[in-house]
């Protein structure tokens, strides 16, 4: 078990800070346990209840995803999860 809490310690000290975005909001404990900076959370709960994201957030995500500036996290149950996994190949 050290060597993971160890790793853990590590990426909180390495990427602290960094931006990461998400398709649904479960990744936010994960990313506020790392220190990260969690973007596009209205399109994430959005995703998460089942309704169409607004236009501006679905731009600013795929944004996101072409430009590779934040880490991301797509987990592709959905139709639109799986339409941004296709724009971050």
């Amino acid at each position: 078990m050290q060597p993971l809490v160890d790793r853990i310690a590590k990426m909180c000290i390495e990427f602290a800070g960094s931006a990461v975005t998400a398709t649904e909001p479960i990744f936010g404990y994960v990313a506020d346990a790392l220190g990260l900076k969690m973007r596009n959370s209205r399109l994430q709960l959005a995703v998460m209840n089942g309704t169409e994201p607004n236009a501006e957030d679905i731009a600013v995500f795929e944004k996101d995803l072409r430009s590779r500036s934040p880490f991301c996290s797509a987990m592709c149950w959905g139709s639109i999860s799986r339409h941004f996994a296709t724009c971050a190949r």
